[in-house]
């Protein structure tokens, strides 16, 4: 009996350690599956972790186009667009100023050189008239004193008209010497010739050669006969500035023609006047009596051709301005007046381009100034935009870095953060 006590005793003290170490087993198993779990869990943390950044690596790399388009910025620096933008403004600026004074003062120019070759051309013009009507007056004067003289004598006796004929050489001498300029006075009514002496001998002229003048000029006399005052050219005939002179005398009612050889330099004085304005004595033929350019003159050069002559002629005016292009295509401000009685123009004209010549020096200048002015704004704009753009390289070389997850860079150091 006690044997089998003892036995069953035994079994329940041995069955009761079973069961604790069941439990401890139980425990321990459940607490290792906890770290499992836990590790499992954690692992699977990892990777999601991992994935993203590597999605996010994949995200930030940029591609090819992505890098051209930077090196393209980097390539279209801050400095040159700053070059671009401040050389355009120049440019503009001073391209538009030089312009709108160049187009205004050119306009004020041209208006004062029109203006002042017009005043030249009317005071040239009235000195012409003047001198060439007070040689026709002194001249008809004459006639009608010599006239008078002829008809006493004609009426008296022969002692008379001997005398009346020393008279006339008298008042011969005395007229020549009063009008020193004239060489010869025809009287186409009674075909009398009367020379001066003096001014034959000074310039080395026979008497013949003024009467053979006159002979080859019977379509002036016709003309003067029809009472138009006509005005010739005569220095090629006489190799002297000479021009002559053929207008009408009415004596009783009747007209007698008169012509009149006289030295053209005083005339030619008139004509010369004005720095860079060129005046011009011309006929209703459009033949040169004075020019500036005396081989034109001495060649009694035919004009009749200028455009600004030509439509003058055309249209038979007493006067006019306007601007012209010659046949060369220099262009011209020209004016004209017209000595009605003498049926001849004087015409004054001036180069545009040497009016304007100071002026286009001004322009070259301006353009000049503006280049040195670009230049010079080129070379500050290049020297501050490199104290703004290398920072900003350095500080996007940085960003780069981190982008890429490198925050170790020795990059950092060239920022100079203090």
């Amino acid at each position: 009996m006690r044997e089998i006590d003892l036995t069953y005793g035994s079994f329940e003290l041995a069955k009761s350690k079973k069961d604790k170490k069941e439990l401890i087993l139980e425990e321990n198993i459940k607490t290792i599956n906890r770290h499992f779990d836990a590790k499992r869990e954690i692992d699977d943390n990892i990777s999601i972790v991992a994935e993203i950044d590597d999605e996010e690596k994949v995200i930030v790399e940029p591609d090819e186009t992505e890098k051209e388009y930077s090196s393209g910025q980097k390539k279209s620096s801050i400095g040159g667009k700053l070059i671009f933008i401040i050389s355009t403004l120049v440019i503009i600026s001073m391209g538009l100023i030089t312009y709108l004074v160049s187009y205004f003062v050119t306009a004020d120019t041209k208006a004062n050189a029109e203006a002042s070759n017009f005043t030249l051309n009317s005071r040239t013009a009235s000195d012409c008239e003047n001198q060439i009507n007070n040689i026709v007056s002194n001249v008809a004067l004459f006639y009608n004193l010599i006239n008078g003289t002829s008809q006493t004598a004609v009426s008296s006796d022969a002692e008379n008209f001997n005398e009346s004929k020393l008279t006339s050489a008298k008042e011969a001498i005395k007229f020549f010497e009063l009008n020193p300029q004239i060489a010869s006075v025809y009287f186409a009514s009674s075909s009398d010739l009367i020379v001066n002496k003096e001014f034959s001998v000074a310039n080395g002229i026979p008497e013949s050669s003024f009467e053979a003048y006159f002979q080859s000029e019977e379509d002036s006399f016709n003309s003067a006969k029809n009472g138009l005052m006509k005005i010739q050219n005569a220095s090629p005939f006489f190799s002297n500035a000479m021009l002559s002179v053929f207008f009408p005398v009415f004596v009783e009612d009747k007209p007698q023609v008169i012509a009149a050889l006289f030295n053209a330099e005083r005339l030619a004085e008139n004509i010369s006047t004005g720095k860079i304005n060129e005046s011009f004595f011309v006929n209703d033929k459009g033949i040169v009596l004075l020019h500036n350019d005396s081989n034109l003159m001495m060649t009694a050069n035919d004009c009749s051709q200028n455009v600004f002559l030509k439509e003058i002629l055309n249209s038979n005016s007493s006067g006019m301005q306007q601007s012209y292009v010659d046949t060369d295509g220099e262009e011209y401000f020209a004016a004209c007046k017209k000595i009605t009685n003498a049926n001849c123009y004087v015409i004054t004209q001036v180069k545009s381009s040497v009016v304007l010549a100071a002026i286009k020096a001004t322009t070259k200048r301006n353009i000049a100034l503006t280049i040195a002015i670009l230049s010079i704004a080129i070379l500050i704009i290049w020297i501050f935009a490199k104290t703004l753009s290398v920072p900003l390289e350095k500080l996007t070389a940085v960003t780069e870095e981190i982008n890429k997850g490198n925050f170790n860079t020795d990059l950092f150091n060239r920022l100079n953060i203090k």
